[in-house]
C-alpha cells in the first residue's frame, strides 16, 4: 500500500509541477484570463507539488 502512496506522490508532484510551468509561461506571455482563473490554477499546481511531497515523505 505504500509504494501506491508513493507512486501517486510522483505522479501528483509530476503534474503540479508540469501545471506551475505552464501557467507561469502564460503569465510571462502576458495573455491572463481576464476573470483571474489562471492565478487560481498557478495556486492549484503549488498545492498538487506540496501534496504530492507530502504523500511521498509520510509513505517513505
Amino acid at each position: 500500500m505504500n509504494t501506491l502512496y508513493i507512486i501517486l506522490g510522483i505522479i501528483l508532484l509530476a503534474y503540479g509541477i508540469w501545471q506551475t510551468i505552464t501557467t507561469i509561461k502564460v503569465f510571462m506571455v502576458g495573455k491572463q484570463d481576464w476573470l483571474g482563473a489562471d492565478i487560481k490554477i498557478l495556486g492549484a499546481g503549488i498545492m498538487a507539488i506540496i501534496g504530492g511531497i507530502i504523500m511521498i515523505l509520510k509513505n517513505i
